[in-house]
């Protein structure tokens, strides 16, 4: 299939590194350096429609340069969505495909899928973060986090249009203990991610908590369906899945979630997130071993699963100086298994950036 040639506007300076990655190991070449395979993407599922459907989705939303992009699965029409350089972060489709919301500073905003237009849906001027915007499946609610702390409110963008402060949230909330999330015993919950169940019932969030006496980043999953203070459903990695310098390096930049049991993450080895790839089963609380799919060799990020939860798609970059990162859209059930997984195109040296935090979305087709 031919690629669609996109043409990149000028990209702001890159930022000072992070706090995290100044306590990073310095970086080894490879001494062997695999081929990376370089074929197009084979669907195995007959598309509905023009765009290319699989796994329930039809187009996929990255970042690269601080700016938002658009594609096709095969990695046709190409194009970029934003132009004006800020720092993006936590590409959320709304349930129905209508839109795509981005947190950029302190405000949280959405681009029309059909028009391509951006527009706010709210600001909080005061507060010192926001890293979470994430609607439920069923459209009725969102998760916010606000200077970490977690807000589940009605999805009411008229009036989260007309909020400003941490006491607006708390106005527009119909559940207490959801605004923001606390324990039983009143202690805050430290959270900067959110991923939904299928049903909205149930929360995978990103906490911080100590583990070892080492504040670090754990997924906590619950139950919020009564609006009660519940007992957390499972905890993780802690004792339960095993990552690589966990210990060392205890950090969640992103983790992925099909909606029901199955979780993906990755361990902090190199350039600022990128690392071994790791699954987990809450409902038989067992932990995959190291899945490194790529012939077996480090390094991924990002790793989320299809509307469908049957398909996964991350970024890879191979632990070697001179490495450039693809982006693979593959079967959950193959990974693992020595399958040969081939990217999809897009431009030669498209990722120039070798920190880049793609951050992919997938849309969920019409009609899945």
């Amino acid at each position: 299939m031919p690629l669609v040639e996109a043409t990149k506007t000028p990209q702001p300076t890159q930022t000072e590194p992070s706090a995290t990655e100044a306590l990073l190991p310095p970086e080894e070449p490879a001494t062997n350096t695999p081929e990376l395979p370089t074929a197009t993407l084979e669907p195995s599922l007959t598309p509905a429609s023009d765009a290319l459907t699989i796994g329930g989705a039809d187009a996929i939303a990255f970042i690269d340069g601080n700016e938002v992009w658009l594609m096709n699965l095969d990695g046709s029409d190409l194009h970029q969505l934003t132009s004006d350089g800020a720092e993006k972060t936590r590409l959320r489709w709304l349930p129905d495909g209508s839109a795509i919301t981005y947190i950029s500073g302190k405000c949280i905003w959405a681009i029309d899928y059909q028009n391509e237009q951006t527009d706010f849906l709210a600001c909080f001027e005061t507060a010192k973060s926001i890293s979470e915007f994430s609607v439920s499946p069923d459209g009725a609610r969102v998760a916010i986090s606000l200077n970490q702390e977690l807000f589940v409110v009605p999805f009411d963008r008229a009036l989260l249009a007309q909020a400003r402060f941490r006491s607006d949230l708390i106005a527009m909330s119909d559940c207490e203990v959801l605004a923001p999330l606390t324990t039983s015993t009143g202690s805050s919950v430290i959270v900067s991610q959110v991923q939904w169940s299928k049903d909205g019932t149930r929360l995978a969030i990103n906490v911080k908590a100590p583990v070892n006496g080492i504040q670090s980043d754990l997924i906590r999953f619950t139950d919020i369906s009564s609006c009660q203070y519940t007992d957390t459903l499972d905890e993780f990695p802690s004792r339960r899945l095993e990552i690589d310098d966990y210990e060392k390096y205890p950090y969640i930049q992103n983790f992925g979630y099909d909606g029901y049991y199955l979780f993906s993450l990755v361990s902090y080895t190199r350039n600022d997130g990128y690392g071994h790839l790791y699954f987990y089963n809450t409902d038989q609380h067992r932990s995959e071993s190291m899945v490194d799919p790529i012939g077996g060799t480090c390094c991924y990020r990002d790793p989320q699963f299809s509307p469908d939860g049957r398909y996964v798609i991350f970024a890879y970059q191979l632990f070697d100086p001179a490495a450039v990162t693809q982006l693979f859209y593959a079967p959950y059930a193959t990974l693992g298994t020595g399958a040969n997984l081939k990217p999809i195109p897009l431009p030669e040296d498209f990722f120039a950036d070798r920190k880049v935090k793609p951050q992919p979305a997938l849309r969920p087709a019409p009609g899945q």
